[in-house]
């Protein structure tokens, strides 16, 4: 006889902490252009996602008005990126676990799914795609001052203000919370010292993030505008389902990041097998619209 899995209880409880502390990982991408749609998809589908690029400049009328560059464009993702996490949990750990263990469990899983998505689209972030870095530096020297100069190369390179992020590692955000210049700013200090977090500095929007990877070219940071990667996610819709399985998407409905979760039980071992994973593609954008922020 078939095993009946009570996937409105554990199952959904470690599915959800899991979502949550990817999403709370998973933040920072919130600096590009993002298509996350809990739709079933398929390997290997295609997805058009609409991306807005820095706008041509105005031009003088002549007597005539000539075609410019749409304000809208579009890259092509391909959905051929698949990463996933699994687990175990007996009967017996399951009877005597309780409610938070289930949830500190899938939060650890979330992560590390995160951090390996993260870390995968973030490889993109190389000086052969987006060339030079903005600013090169030790964290212990990082201050307010090296944001205005990062500031300045966007402004050089005619990235639009709005909405640039900006996303450091946790030693040179850090670096920013101790700057004088911010502490000593009433309305930024208050904010920085109570919470621990950057508000908006010099037109950036602030994302800390210990997961950025150095991509062998000690990468620490970036400036961006959303035009310059372009990422979409999907459910994968399974190819094939056990009667006695859980098969479903596991949604965000903030941002829409998508996850799905599997989960069924090994009467052998007595086991309930659960994954949960992620089913995403992603493309460079423009490479005028990210600034490289490295260590050395």
């Amino acid at each position: 006889m078939a095993n009946t899995l009570d996937s409105g209880l554990n199952g959904t409880l470690i599915s959800q902490a899991g979502l949550d502390a990817f999403v709370g990982a998973f933040a920072p991408m919130s600096a590009f252009t993002t298509d996350f749609d809990p739709a079933p998809a398929s390997k290997s589908d295609t997805i058009q996602v609409p991306y807005v690029p820095a706008a041509s400049a105005a031009a003088d009328f002549a007597g005539t008005y000539t075609r410019q560059d749409s304000t809208l464009n579009k890259r092509t993702i391909t959905l051929n990126k698949h990463k996933f996490v699994s687990w175990y949990l007996s009967d017996v750990a399951i009877a005597k676990s309780p409610a938070v263990a289930l949830e500190r469990f899938g939060m650890q899983k979330g992560y590390q799914l995160a951090k390996a998505v993260f870390q995968d689209i973030l490889s993109a972030v190389t000086n052969a795609n987006y060339g030079a870095a903005a600013h090169t530096g030790v964290a212990a020297n990082f201050d307010f001052a090296d944001v205005i100069d990062i500031k300045q190369s966007c402004d050089s390179a005619d990235m639009p203000e709005a909405p640039r992020s900006l996303v450091l590692g946790s030693s040179y955000y850090n670096a920013l919370l101790k700057d004088s210049v911010i502490k000593d700013a009433s309305a930024l200090g208050a904010t920085a010292n109570q919470t621990g977090s950057l508000p908006n500095l010099s037109g950036f929007i602030t994302y800390r993030s210990s997961l950025v990877p150095a991509n062998a070219e000690n990468l620490v940071g970036f400036a961006a505008y959303p035009s310059a990667l372009v990422t979409a996610m999907r459910y994968l819709q399974p190819s094939g389902r056990s009667q006695d399985g859980v098969y479903r998407p596991v949604a965000d409905e903030n941002t829409g990041i998508t996850l799905g979760y599997r989960e069924f039980y090994d009467n052998d071992k007595g086991e309930v097998v659960a994954v949960l994973e992620a089913f995403y593609g992603y493309a460079l954008g423009e490479a005028s619209s990210l600034k490289r922020i490295v260590s050395a």
